[in-house]
């Protein structure tokens, strides 16, 4: 389903013990791109490149947290074709020069 590389949304925001650092967690409706895929048994988990967390201490020892992959969606390329439309420059329309 997920494959590295692959941009992702967040859908799910909230933050458990589990998820590593409070302030390194991904936020809800935010685009990620997967950096890794982590196996845990029947669990997966994302890494993610906009994200590298700290070493966090588990029974195991210490690791890069990897999000539980339910809590994103893939990003569906056409949805986004829809807005990238709506910004290309309109045939014989002069554009508006934007003001810093």
């Amino acid at each position: 389903m997920f494959h590295v590389g692959q941009l992702v949304v967040c859908v799910d925001g909230r933050w458990d013990r589990c998820s590593g650092y409070k302030e390194f967690s991904p936020t809800k409706g935010v685009v990620y791109t997967v950096r890794e895929i982590v196996e845990h048994g029947e669990n997966i988990g994302l890494q993610l490149e906009e994200i590298i967390n700290p070493p966090y201490l588990y029974i195991e020892g210490f690791c890069e947290v990897a999000f539980a992959a339910a809590r994103f969606r893939p990003v569906v390329e056409t949805r986004l074709d829809v807005f990238r439309e709506m910004l290309a420059p309109v045939p014989g329309v002069k554009q508006k020069e934007c003001v810093p």
